[in-house]
């Protein structure tokens, strides 16, 4: 879903806020911006990270495509539109590539890159499109409660988000990219491109991850304030 910058931001804060204040009285699916809490999306960030190795020479694209679709059994949709729109055709663009031993979402880099396509995770499945697609802005909402939960340790999840891209400073706004943190309802606002939204995704899980492990080895309560520290 798109929000246009001068009321998009404004109106996404205010919704947050009502389900905060009447968690009732709004529904998932009038919230005008995506609240990413996808197990979905999650478990493709999963297979992403398992490991491949493929051989290609002279294979059209789709074929390429529906391999790594049925050997890690993961749903693979093409923006045919969007490729279209370029000039792009699956079944007569071919590639050719060999490598061993390396993560699915390396290989998808190495396998798109030299056609000037792109793979990103948006709507339960991995997109494979244009550049230009993949780069567009969208507005997502991270609720945080279970990393964040006390003002400072907000922060420091806003503070690790910024390392995976480039954004404006505190309080600056941009048509094409944000990052707002709310702490009446511990959540980021991100404001970006679907593949930094995929690395936002995938930097939370791994911190949750963390967090897990941690309260694991002291035998900690992970809902106590203090379990994360990223000083």
């Amino acid at each position: 879903m798109r929000l246009s910058l001068n009321c998009g931001l404004l109106t996404c804060l205010t919704w947050i806020c009502m389900a905060s204040w009447n968690p009732h009285s709004v529904s998932a699916q009038a919230m005008p911006v995506e609240v990413i809490m996808d197990p979905a999306e999650s478990s493709i960030l999963k297979v992403l990270d398992e490991d491949t190795s493929f051989s290609f020479v002279d294979v059209p694209l789709s074929e390429a495509l529906k391999y790594f679709s049925e050997q890690h059994q993961i749903n693979l949709w093409l923006n045919l539109v969007a490729l279209g729109d370029e000039g792009i055709d699956p079944q007569t663009t071919n590639v050719n590539i060999e490598v061993k031993g390396i993560r699915l979402r390396t290989g998808l880099k190495l396998l798109l890159d030299p056609v000037g396509l792109q793979a990103i995770v948006e709507d339960e499945v991995v997109k494979v499109t244009t550049k230009s697609f993949a780069n567009r802005p969208e507005t997502r909402v991270y609720p945080v409660a279970d990393l964040a939960r006390t003002p400072e340790e907000l922060e420091q999840i806003q503070a690790a988000v910024k390392t995976l891209a480039s954004f404006p400073n505190e309080g600056v706004g941009s048509h094409e990219i944000s990052l707002i943190a709310v702490p009446a309802v511990k959540a980021l606002v991100v404001r970006h491109a679907p593949s930094v939204q995929g690395e936002v995704l995938k930097l939370l899980r791994d911190l949750r991850t963390a967090q897990s492990i941690a309260s694991r080895q002291t035998g900690t309560n992970p809902s106590a304030p203090g379990e994360l520290s990223m000083k």
